[in-house]
């Protein structure tokens, strides 16, 4: 019997933490300036130059989004914009954009042998 309960409270233990810390509702609250350049659910950024965030895994983008805030990782475009948000504020931010659907985008087929040249020739 010792063991039957070891084994549940150690998979409820591993379930929680592969599924990590935040929570995507309270998240969905902080995320809105985040649509300005990353678009709505991070899916759709409005320059290339930004990265799209849905789906990326929530514990990728937690360590990113901290690297950031403590100044570990330089992004002018997001300086200031995570000072204000606590710990489980980024954990949040990162479950929520976890949980949005991927979008992947198709090139466009009249580009795809110039786009090989480029890749494989430089500039």
């Amino acid at each position: 019997m010792k063991k039957l309960i070891a084994g549940v409270v150690l998979g409820v233990g591993l379930t929680a933490m592969a599924h990590g810390a935040g929570d995507p509702e309270a998240g969905e609250a902080n995320a809105a300036v985040c649509a300005g350049c990353h678009g709505q659910g991070g899916a759709k950024p409005v320059m290339a130059v930004y990265p799209k965030l849905s789906g990326i895994g929530e514990e990728y983008l937690y360590q990113q989004l901290v690297a950031i805030k403590e100044g570990n990782r330089e992004i002018a475009e997001m300086t200031g914009l995570l000072n204000d948000m606590s710990d489980q504020d980024l954990q949040d931010l990162a479950a929520y954009f976890d949980s949005q659907d991927i979008t992947v985008a198709q090139a466009n087929p009249d580009m795809v042998d110039e786009g090989q040249a480029l890749y494989r020739g430089g500039n």
